[in-house]
Protein backbone atom coordinates (compact mmCIF):
# COMPACT_ATOMS: atom_id res chain seq x y z
CA UNK A 1 0.00 0.00 0.00
CA UNK A 2 1.34 3.34 -1.04
CA UNK A 3 0.15 6.61 0.48
CA UNK A 4 1.02 9.81 -1.27
CA UNK A 5 4.41 10.73 -0.15
CA UNK A 6 4.72 7.64 1.97
CA UNK A 7 5.84 4.14 0.80
CA UNK A 8 4.04 1.60 2.94
CA UNK A 9 5.27 -1.49 0.98
CA UNK A 10 8.25 -3.07 2.59
CA UNK A 11 11.47 -2.95 0.66
CA UNK A 12 11.73 -6.75 0.55
CA UNK A 13 8.44 -7.07 -1.26
CA UNK A 14 9.44 -4.44 -3.76
CA UNK A 15 12.72 -6.20 -4.34
CA UNK A 16 10.89 -9.49 -4.93
CA UNK A 17 8.53 -7.83 -7.38
CA UNK A 18 11.41 -6.32 -9.30
CA UNK A 19 13.21 -9.69 -9.28
CA UNK A 20 10.06 -11.40 -10.55
CA UNK A 21 9.87 -8.88 -13.41
CA UNK A 22 13.52 -9.47 -14.21
CA UNK A 23 13.04 -13.25 -14.21
CA UNK A 24 10.02 -12.96 -16.47
CA UNK A 25 12.01 -10.78 -18.85
CA UNK A 26 14.89 -13.23 -18.83
CA UNK A 27 12.50 -16.10 -19.54
CA UNK A 28 11.05 -14.19 -22.46
CA UNK A 29 14.54 -13.40 -23.77
CA UNK A 30 15.56 -17.06 -23.38
CA UNK A 31 12.48 -18.24 -25.20
CA UNK A 32 13.08 -15.73 -27.98
CA UNK A 33 16.73 -16.82 -28.16
CA UNK A 34 15.72 -20.49 -28.38
CA UNK A 35 13.14 -19.69 -31.05
CA UNK A 36 15.66 -17.66 -33.06
CA UNK A 37 18.31 -20.42 -32.76
CA UNK A 38 15.72 -23.01 -33.80
CA UNK A 39 14.71 -20.91 -36.82
CA UNK A 40 18.36 -20.46 -37.81
CA UNK A 41 19.00 -24.19 -37.36
CA UNK A 42 15.97 -25.19 -39.43
CA UNK A 43 16.94 -22.71 -42.13
CA UNK A 44 20.50 -24.05 -42.27
CA UNK A 45 19.23 -27.66 -42.22
CA UNK A 46 16.89 -26.94 -45.14
CA UNK A 47 19.73 -25.28 -47.02
CA UNK A 48 22.03 -28.24 -46.37
CA UNK A 49 19.30 -30.69 -47.38
CA UNK A 50 18.75 -28.76 -50.59
CA UNK A 51 22.49 -28.74 -51.29
CA UNK A 52 22.67 -32.46 -50.52
CA UNK A 53 19.77 -33.10 -52.88
CA UNK A 54 21.46 -31.03 -55.57
CA UNK A 55 24.71 -32.90 -54.94
CA UNK A 56 22.94 -36.26 -55.26
CA UNK A 57 21.30 -35.04 -58.47
CA UNK A 58 24.68 -33.94 -59.83
CA UNK A 59 26.20 -37.29 -58.87
CA UNK A 60 23.39 -39.11 -60.69
CA UNK A 61 23.89 -36.90 -63.73
CA UNK A 62 27.62 -37.54 -63.61
CA UNK A 63 27.10 -41.29 -63.35
CA UNK A 64 24.64 -41.12 -66.24
CA UNK A 65 27.13 -39.20 -68.37
CA UNK A 66 29.88 -41.67 -67.51
CA UNK A 67 27.63 -44.57 -68.50
CA UNK A 68 26.67 -42.81 -71.76
CA UNK A 69 30.34 -42.09 -72.43
CA UNK A 70 31.22 -45.77 -71.95
CA UNK A 71 28.36 -46.79 -74.25
CA UNK A 72 29.46 -44.24 -76.85
CA UNK A 73 33.06 -45.45 -76.58
CA UNK A 74 31.93 -49.05 -77.09
CA UNK A 75 29.71 -48.09 -80.04
CA UNK A 76 32.53 -46.01 -81.52
CA UNK A 77 34.91 -48.96 -81.18
CA UNK A 78 32.39 -51.28 -82.85
CA UNK A 79 31.80 -48.77 -85.63
CA UNK A 80 35.55 -48.44 -86.17
CA UNK A 81 35.92 -52.24 -86.31
CA UNK A 82 33.02 -52.49 -88.78
CA UNK A 83 34.53 -49.72 -90.92
CA UNK A 84 37.92 -51.45 -90.90
CA UNK A 85 36.27 -54.73 -91.89
CA UNK A 86 34.39 -52.94 -94.67
CA UNK A 87 37.57 -51.26 -95.91
CA UNK A 88 39.38 -54.61 -95.79
CA UNK A 89 36.58 -56.27 -97.77
CA UNK A 90 36.62 -53.44 -100.32
CA UNK A 91 40.39 -53.74 -100.64
CA UNK A 92 40.17 -57.49 -101.13
CA UNK A 93 37.41 -57.09 -103.69
CA UNK A 94 39.46 -54.43 -105.47
CA UNK A 95 42.53 -56.68 -105.55
CA UNK A 96 40.40 -59.59 -106.71
CA UNK A 97 38.88 -57.41 -109.43
CA UNK A 98 42.32 -56.23 -110.56
CA UNK A 99 43.63 -59.77 -110.69
CA UNK A 100 40.56 -60.89 -112.59
CA UNK A 101 41.00 -58.02 -115.03
CA UNK A 102 44.66 -58.87 -115.53
CA UNK A 103 43.92 -62.54 -116.12
CA UNK A 104 41.25 -61.67 -118.64
CA UNK A 105 43.56 -59.14 -120.31
CA UNK A 106 46.40 -61.64 -120.59
CA UNK A 107 43.98 -64.19 -122.03
CA UNK A 108 42.80 -61.63 -124.59
CA UNK A 109 46.40 -60.71 -125.38
CA UNK A 110 47.44 -64.32 -125.99
CA UNK A 111 44.31 -64.95 -128.02
CA UNK A 112 45.09 -62.03 -130.30
CA UNK A 113 48.73 -63.07 -130.58
CA UNK A 114 47.71 -66.57 -131.68
CA UNK A 115 45.83 -64.98 -134.57
CA UNK A 116 48.53 -62.46 -135.48
CA UNK A 117 51.66 -64.67 -135.48
CA UNK A 118 52.83 -65.17 -139.07
CA UNK A 119 52.71 -68.59 -140.67
CA UNK A 120 55.81 -70.79 -140.39
CA UNK A 121 56.69 -69.16 -137.03
CA UNK A 122 56.56 -71.27 -133.86
CA UNK A 123 56.87 -70.01 -130.29
CA UNK A 124 58.73 -72.23 -127.85
CA UNK A 125 58.50 -70.18 -124.68
CA UNK A 126 56.98 -67.00 -123.31
CA UNK A 127 57.95 -65.34 -120.04
CA UNK A 128 57.23 -62.01 -118.36
CA UNK A 129 59.08 -59.75 -115.95
CA UNK A 130 58.65 -56.32 -114.46
CA UNK A 131 59.59 -53.50 -116.81
CA UNK A 132 61.43 -50.34 -115.83
CA UNK A 133 58.18 -48.41 -116.21
CA UNK A 134 56.13 -48.46 -113.00
CA UNK A 135 53.47 -51.14 -113.26
CA UNK A 136 54.71 -52.21 -116.70
CA UNK A 137 55.55 -55.67 -117.91
CA UNK A 138 58.23 -56.95 -120.24
CA UNK A 139 57.55 -60.07 -122.29
CA UNK A 140 60.15 -62.42 -123.80
CA UNK A 141 59.52 -64.75 -126.74
CA UNK A 142 61.75 -67.54 -127.97
CA UNK A 143 60.95 -69.70 -130.96
CA UNK A 144 61.88 -70.76 -134.46
CA UNK A 145 60.90 -69.69 -137.96
CA UNK A 146 61.17 -71.40 -141.31
CA UNK A 147 62.99 -68.41 -142.77
CA UNK A 148 64.69 -65.18 -141.80
CA UNK A 149 61.74 -63.36 -143.32
CA UNK A 150 59.44 -65.11 -140.85
CA UNK A 151 61.42 -63.58 -137.98
CA UNK A 152 61.22 -60.13 -139.60
CA UNK A 153 57.47 -60.57 -140.12
CA UNK A 154 57.02 -61.49 -136.46
CA UNK A 155 58.87 -58.36 -135.26
CA UNK A 156 56.83 -56.22 -137.67
CA UNK A 157 53.58 -57.82 -136.48
CA UNK A 158 54.41 -57.24 -132.81
CA UNK A 159 55.35 -53.61 -133.47
CA UNK A 160 52.04 -52.93 -135.20
CA UNK A 161 49.77 -55.08 -133.04
CA UNK A 162 48.88 -52.14 -130.75
CA UNK A 163 49.67 -53.82 -127.46
CA UNK A 164 53.48 -53.88 -127.53
CA UNK A 165 56.09 -51.17 -127.74
CA UNK A 166 59.89 -51.08 -127.79
CA UNK A 167 60.02 -54.43 -129.63
CA UNK A 168 63.61 -55.69 -129.92
CA UNK A 169 65.11 -58.67 -131.73
CA UNK A 170 67.71 -60.03 -129.33
CA UNK A 171 69.11 -62.57 -131.81
CA UNK A 172 68.20 -64.66 -134.85
CA UNK A 173 70.43 -67.66 -135.55
CA UNK A 174 70.26 -70.11 -138.39
CA UNK A 175 70.17 -73.75 -137.41
CA UNK A 176 70.37 -76.68 -139.74
CA UNK A 177 67.52 -79.12 -139.20
CA UNK A 178 67.15 -82.70 -140.30
CA UNK A 179 65.29 -81.61 -143.41
CA UNK A 180 65.32 -77.81 -143.69
CA UNK A 181 67.10 -74.91 -142.06
CA UNK A 182 65.40 -73.13 -139.14
CA UNK A 183 66.01 -69.73 -137.62
CA UNK A 184 65.96 -69.63 -133.82
CA UNK A 185 65.16 -66.23 -132.35
CA UNK A 186 64.54 -64.31 -129.19
CA UNK A 187 62.37 -61.18 -129.06
CA UNK A 188 61.62 -58.92 -126.11
CA UNK A 189 59.02 -56.17 -125.87
CA UNK A 190 57.30 -53.97 -123.33
CA UNK A 191 53.61 -54.64 -122.85
CA UNK A 192 51.34 -51.62 -122.81
CA UNK A 193 49.33 -51.07 -119.64
CA UNK A 194 46.94 -53.95 -119.13
CA UNK A 195 44.00 -51.52 -119.01
CA UNK A 196 44.82 -50.34 -122.53
CA UNK A 197 44.49 -53.82 -124.05
CA UNK A 198 41.13 -54.35 -125.73
CA UNK A 199 39.09 -57.37 -124.74
CA UNK A 200 37.67 -59.68 -127.35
Amino acid sequence: MRVKGINLVPEDILRQERLSVYKTGLRVIAVLYVVIVAIIYMNQKMTLDAKSSDEQSLIKQRDGLVAMSLQYSELSKRFTDIQKSEDDIKKRLSISGDLSLKRISWAALLKRMSRDIPANVWLKSLSTSDASEAGGKKIRFTGSAASNKGVSDLVFTLENAGYFHDVQLVYAQKREGSKDSLYDFEVIADVKRIDDILHD
